[in-house]
């Protein structure tokens, strides 16, 4: 038992490229879920005109704690240039989504409660995102962007606000 103890923590390895084939072409599944500080709830339709980059995570998947903060960081970079980071929470409970909100001070608009909208998509694990042009087309999807793909995530990021 204390050599299992000793093991470390297993690692996400991409199977293959970052970039992932679903709902791509496909128009953003509509949604309204609440915010987490109470502003105007978020839906897709309402950031029209705008790259949004959609993430669905939850605070009990290591991963997605793992991921946001740099999606944060891509938004804060691009949103003056018309990027909009939609952080869709599958949590029910608000407290612990507060907790990492305020952990990592996140810009993002954060959403509570969105297994459904999640499970419209159809994916097996968690988290994974898209990437939505200025009309609401799903133009690159990802799931779990480690290091070695988020430059590749930015330069799609970049390659859709150039057409703003």
């Amino acid at each position: 038992m204390g050599e299992l103890a000793a093991l470390p923590e297993p690692t996400y390895i991409p199977e293959k490229s970052c970039r992932q084939d679903f709902a791509l072409g496909e128009p953003v599944k509509p949604f309204r879920l609440a915010r987490v500080d109470g502003q105007a709830a978020i839906a897709p339709e309402g950031y029209r005109g705008r790259v949004m980059l959609l993430n669905f995570w939850g605070t009990w998947c290591k991963p997605c704690l793992e991921e946001l903060p740099k999606f944060d960081a891509l938004y804060r970079r691009y949103h003056e240039s018309g990027l909009t980071l939609v952080a869709v929470a599958t949590d029910e409970d608000a407290a612990p989504v507060e907790a990492f909100i305020n952990e990592h001070k996140l810009a993002a608009r954060v959403a509570l409660g969105g297994e459904d909208a999640a499970g419209a998509y159809e994916r097996p694990s968690f988290p994974f995102s898209l990437v939505v042009d200025g009309e609401g087309t799903i133009v690159a999807t990802y799931e779990f962007v480690d290091e070695t793909c988020l430059g590749e995530l930015e330069q799609t990021l970049r390659t859709e606000l150039a057409k703003l």
